[in-house]
């Protein structure tokens, strides 16, 4: 690659800016657009190496043999970045080095941000070279799952969704995000760290598919596929857990208690895992945990002081859950809910339900 002035490098023959670096490629028949790509990759490894992690070292930022210094990688980095988004977003490559590459260029970069690197793009070209049917050589799936290791290791909720979705490309263990200042949290996760891995991981799969989907309500293909990761946790052990984790849930004090986090309103991870826990809970139609959902919407609309509404989102899941049922005691938590609930959006959101179901 050499620079040819301001933000513009030749490699190979090939003019990449900042501004047309991925039309570049895309110009590139295939094989010629590979070639380059590899390039590009083999060249970032090397420089991300000697410059992106280890600038405090004495000598990090001497130019190298192509006259490369540590400015002028950070330079030549944006180009390989812009070059790669523009292109995965049009031509999403399924080439087992280049992914590899990819991979272990991201594994090792200093600036692990979604605005320099096309984190979606790249693990969807994963998920298609997967799904392509020839296996993965090993080096893609051993790359598949040292990236997935690096999105987890940030504590982002971003970067563990798409962490997890490499995750179940190589049958690995999904990763899923519980706060640390709730009881119903900790409950869960010492459930979690007592069971045998195998039950561990079924439990992780049907967890991580509440939190991560991205539903907005229980369709028949979230049903689908709720239903095969029910079935391997087992219907009898669900319904037990979440009967034992639904009072830590309710416990959460309507006053500011000893800890200041108690009254503050849950983190959008929680919410959606309770929401599809709930979706869960209702698609088995199961008379018995009609009671439970109730409870789960009461103590969802009860009054935070100085907030509001717990979270009107995992009450109306809850009692959506219920309208799915076809059961008389749905019905009659429904109507109690009706009767006990504070808030107007609440009794709103219970009339439409019971209006629907008499008009039946």
């Amino acid at each position: 690659m050499k620079r040819q002035g301001g933000w513009v490098w030749s490699e190979a023959g090939v003019v990449l800016s900042r501004t047309k670096a991925g039309r570049a490629l895309l110009a590139l028949g295939a094989a010629d657009r590979r070639e380059i790509v590899v390039r590009l990759l083999k060249r970032a490894i090397g420089l991300e190496r000697r410059f992106g992690a280890s600038t405090a070292v004495v000598g990090a930022e001497e130019p190298d043999d192509d006259g490369c210094d540590g400015a002028e990688w950070r330079r030549r980095r944006t180009i390989v970045v812009l070059a790669l988004n523009g292109m995965l977003k049009v031509q999403p490559t399924a080439d087992d080095e280049v992914l590899g590459l990819m991979a272990t260029w991201l594994v090792g970069a200093e600036h692990f941000s979604p605005t320099w690197y096309p984190f979606d793009e790249i693990v969807a070209a994963f998920e298609a070279r997967f799904a392509a049917g020839a296996t993965p050589a090993a080096e893609v799936v051993a790359a598949a799952v040292s990236l997935g290791g690096r999105f987890h290791a940030t504590g982002r909720d971003d970067w563990r969704r798409l962490g997890n979705r490499l995750a179940s490309l190589v049958g690995g263990a999904p990763d899923v995000r519980l706060a640390i200042d709730r009881a119903w949290a900790v409950a869960i996760r010492s459930e979690l760290d007592a069971m045998p891995a195998d039950h561990r991981d079924a439990w992780l799969r049907l967890l991580t598919f509440c939190q991560d989907s991205r539903a907005a309500k229980p369709t028949s293909p979230w049903i689908k596929t709720a239903r095969v990761l029910l079935n391997a946790v087992g219907r009898g052990p669900f319904r037990e857990a979440f009967a034992r984790w639904l009072p830590q849930f309710e416990a959460l004090p309507d006053e500011l208690g000893s800890s200041r986090f108690e009254s503050l309103p849950d983190h959008p991870c929680d919410i959606d895992l309770w929401k599809r826990l709930a979706w869960v809970v209702g698609m088995e139609g199961d008379p018995r945990t009609a009671r439970l959902l109730s409870r789960l919407a009461l103590a969802s609309y009860r009054r935070l002081s100085g907030i509001g509404p717990r979270s009107a989102a995992v009450g109306n899941a809850a009692l959506i859950a219920l309208a799915s049922m076809p059961c008389i005691e749905a019905t009659a938590e429904i109507e109690s809910f009706a009767k006990q609930v504070e808030f107007q959006k609440g009794r709103d959101q219970a009339a439409k339900i019971l209006s629907a179901r008499r008009s039946c």
